[in-house]
């Protein structure tokens, strides 16, 4: 695991609604773990959550780096891309320009990384304080762009067919589980129950977080939408 951490910088290119064509976000720097340095030499959001519940272990202060190195690339929005593809032998291994949409993004899983150290009593309120900001931010754009057309569902963007059409289960990239058995044809009326889970829990997180870094307000709001996700009636009426 400790092998497979890497420093990246470069340019990655982005692609918004709002944009006639592809821009360059950047310059970026990034300290990562990476999935497999042979087949997938570059970071990826969700999987550098779980590598640090394991690199924490070790040592909780480059955890911390490699956390601040993701947030750092943050747009104003709150929106971290899902993979970062930028570096000769990431953009080599790739082969093409990658370029990301703003609406897609990973799980938040560094919030799991952020309550075991906090467990663990390895983050002291500072560090908190700092990073802070940036997890409102983050909790903000998924409990938002994400959200379902009905209230409390949510729906993971960046679903679609395959352009070869021989894919009959369309793969949610943005997800995590990619393959992971969802309707065959893509709508926006989807709302999906794992997105709805990874809300709770960030919800219930941030809460924590919340109370810590000594901003109560948020805390209670974060506890209402962790109640209202918990709701089981709630659950089984639109699931």
């Amino acid at each position: 695991m400790l092998g497979s951490i890497g420093y990246f910088n470069g340019n990655q290119s982005v692609t918004s609604p709002g944009m006639a064509s592809p821009k360059w976000y950047g310059p970026l720097e990034m300290l990562s773990a990476v999935p497999s340095r042979p087949v997938f030499p570059r970071p990826f959001l969700w999987d550098d959550g779980f590598h640090n519940l394991v690199i924490q272990r070790w040592n909780s202060s480059l955890t911390l780096k490699i956390m601040n190195s993701w947030f750092n690339i943050m747009n104003i929005d709150g929106w971290i891309p899902l993979e970062i593809v930028i570096g000769s032998e990431s953009v080599a291994k790739h082969g093409t320009i990658h370029t990301q949409p703003d609406t897609d993004s990973n799980p938040p899983s560094f919030l799991l990384t952020i309550d075991t150290i906090m467990r663990n009593k390895q983050m002291d309120v500072q560090s908190l304080k700092d990073i802070y900001p940036r997890l409102k931010a983050w909790f903000h754009w998924y409990n938002t762009t994400q959200s379902g057309e009905l209230s409390s569902t949510y729906r993971w963007r960046g679903r679609g067919a395959n352009k070869d059409n021989r894919e009959l289960n369309p793969d949610t990239m943005s997800s995590g589980l990619d393959d992971y058995p969802r309707a065959t044809h893509p709508t926006d009326k989807e709302y999906h129950l794992d997105l709805r889970c990874w809300i709770w829990l960030a919800a219930d997180i941030m809460s924590r977080i919340a109370n810590v870094v000594g901003d109560s307000h948020m805390s209670g709001q974060y506890i209402e939408t962790a109640d209202l996700l918990a709701d089981n009636s709630l659950l089984e009426r639109l699931h």
